[in-house]
């Protein structure tokens, strides 16, 4: 028995013949690995992310180009638009420049956001690009299955290709004695992931699309998979939201937040099940295929009414964000889906990627998008906070009223001041806040202004949780300010506030690199010495017990001697003399974290052992 392997050179030709069909396609993925290599390799030398956020800015427009210049290489391979395939790749190039120049500036929540949103947009292109004004169903499912299908086998094949050669490199390195830098294997990832990934993925993709309508090809694995565990979870989901929703009927209450995403869950893995069992519906044995669809679209009402109720509740008491836009939105094209598949005899799953594709897309742009919506939400949200308060004349906060407003309210302006900081448009609501009402003299645009002059005119009543001690600081005694020095090789002080945890400081300690930050938890200060060593000191729990003995008023700070303000930690080569200068800790939904955090860092080189 002769096993037949492809030759170096046929595998050659492959490889060719797959860069000749989809050349911007791999462009953007060769320049998209060797500028995230570039970036690495430059936040390494120079140790300053944020330097180099313009690397980043590329590659993630890089990202969105292998989508979106893949799927314009099949529309033009369908010859779907009577356009010159040149023109429609230059049409690509100058949406992917503009996209980086003028809606990619920077990494606010805005920019993000709107770019998970294309790149949903285009992976979702991608599904139905060849088959735009064509009546093919069984073309376009055979095509879908075998881009899933080529999706899993080329990560199959990277993983195992890099699994091996890392093997190979640690055998070389522990052999040989040839130290490897630690930068190769991360390198190597990003050129298996980025380059060999999308060329083994695009070799896969079919070329006549004309037989795939004729093709009657099923993965029997495929209908074991979603008959015994799709549909199972499909129906376990159910029973738990149907089980849930009697709860809120009988006991008349309000339903869970959490519910909604339970609710789309179960949405996401019925389609996707009904999805996969598309070309089989018909045949005899699965007539119960039919039966199932119907059932699943039905019993899909009763939740998305859950859904309606649910996120309705919330906009309602909070008003529109982002977040409760894109739940809302995904709501409603649930039910006109839904209704779709009931009522229309004749339905195309293509409608289903079609329709979200448009969804998604227009839902980040525009007057009817998530930002301009969600953001009017919130400016109404402000006029009628301060209007019921009686806060404002002629459109304007009144100066110094001092008025006493219910602690809810008061919270919700906070709430919404920080809405807009959040997206860097707090020139918005700035006209609320006339310059006369600022008695600081401080007209620096923050939202701790912005807050100091709504303070100005409005505080909480005396009954309100906003009054409780749910905030206690902690101060290093006046005396011990000065502090002394000796025994110590190097002195850092690092301090950071709520709004900068997402940004680390990167210090040089002798011929060592170390990062200070606080984890993500908000309760934990890290100083990790790179590649890995770590100093950490669990700051809400050194001050817990404090804080369980005493009841301190909101943002009252207790001076403390540095005794009681010191830790000491230590590793391989450096001794560390950790003082709290300044440290303020609130209670968040009865979870202590860091709101403010200032520290003196002494450090010594301890002698190594002989």
């Amino acid at each position: 028995m002769r096993l037949n392997l492809p030759s170096v050179n046929s595998l050659f030709k492959d490889a060719i013949t797959t860069a000749k069909r989809f050349p911007l396609v791999l462009l953007s993925a060769i320049a998209g690995s060797a500028v995230t290599i570039h970036y690495f390799d430059a936040i390494d030398t120079y140790y300053k992310a944020d330097q180099y956020e313009y690397l980043v800015r590329i590659i993630l427009t890089c990202t969105l180009g292998l989508t979106l210049f893949f799927s314009i290489n099949l529309i033009a391979e369908r010859k779907i638009i009577p356009v010159n395939r040149f023109i429609l790749e230059l049409a690509g190039v100058a949406i992917l420049v503009a996209y980086y120049f003028l809606l990619f500036k920077n990494f606010d929540l805005i920019s993000t956001t709107r770019f998970v949103l294309l790149n949903i947009t285009l992976h979702l292109l991608t599904a139905f690009a060849p088959f735009i004004g064509k009546r093919e169903p069984n073309g376009f499912w055979q095509y879908n299955k075998i881009v899933f299908l080529a999706i899993l086998t080329s990560l199959l094949y990277t993983y195992v290709l890099y699994t091996g050669l890392v093997i190979a490199l640690i055998a070389i390195d522990n052999l040989f004695n040839v130290t490897i830098e630690g930068a190769l294997y991360r390198n190597i990832f990003i050129i298996l992931q980025g380059v060999f990934n999308t060329w083994f993925f695009l070799s896969r993709i079919p070329k006549d699309f004309n037989e795939l309508n004729n093709s009657s090809s099923y993965p029997k694995g495929l209908k074991i998979f979603t008959q015994y565990v799709l549909l199972p979870l499909v129906t376990l989901y159910l029973l738990i939201l149907y089980g849930y929703e009697f709860k809120i009927v009988f006991g008349w209450n309000l339903p869970n937040g959490w519910v909604s995403y339970l609710v789309l869950c179960f949405s996401i893995l019925g389609i996707l099940s009904l999805l996969l069992i598309y070309p089989v519906r018909n045949n005899k044995e699965n007539k119960w295929i039919l039966t199932f669809s119907k059932g699943f679209y039905i019993a899909l009402f009763p939740l998305i009414l859950l859904l309606f109720v649910s996120i309705g509740t919330r906009i309602n008491n909070y008003g529109i964000t982002e977040h409760r836009y894109f739940i809302l939105t995904l709501a409603i094209w649930l039910a006109a889906i839904s209704l779709y598949f009931l009522l229309k005899k004749e339905s195309s799953i293509k409608v289903i990627p079609v329709s979200l594709c448009l969804v998604v897309f227009f839902s980040g742009f525009g007057p009817w998008g998530a930002f301009y919506v969600s953001g009017k939400s919130q400016l109404n949200r402000l006029t009628s906070i301060l209007e019921k308060n009686n806060l404002l004349k002629n459109g304007v906060l009144i100066t110094n009223a001092k008025k006493k407003i219910p602690g809810a309210d008061y919270d919700q302006v906070n709430s919404i001041i920080d809405f807009f900081d959040d997206r860097k448009e707090l020139s918005v609501i700035r006209p609320y806040f006339s310059e006369k009402t600022d008695t600081s003299g401080d007209k620096t645009l923050t939202a701790s202004t912005l807050m100091n002059l709504f303070s100005a005119s409005a505080e909480p009543d005396s009954n309100s949780k906003v009054n409780e001690a749910t905030r206690w600081g902690f101060d290093l005694s006046e005396q011990d300010k000065t502090i002394a020095i000796k025994g110590y090789d190097y002195y850092y002080e690092y301090g950071k506030y709520g709004r900068d945890w997402t940004t680390n400081d990167t210090v040089k300690i002798g011929n060592e690199i170390f990062t200070a930050g606080i984890s993500k938890d908000k309760r934990t200060l890290c100083l990790v010495q790179l590649p890995s060593d770590s100093i950490i000191v669990d700051v809400v729990s050194f001050f817990a017990k404090s804080i369980a003995k005493q009841k301190f008023s909101e943002d009252a700070y207790n001076q403390y001697p540095i005794d009681s303000m010191t830790v000491d930690r230590e590793n391989n080569g450096l001794a560390f003399k950790i003082i709290f200068n300044n440290i303020s800790i609130y209670k968040n939904r009865n979870t202590l974290e860091l709101d403010h955090c200032n520290v003196k860092i002494l450090v010594k080189l301890k002698a190594l052992p002989q």
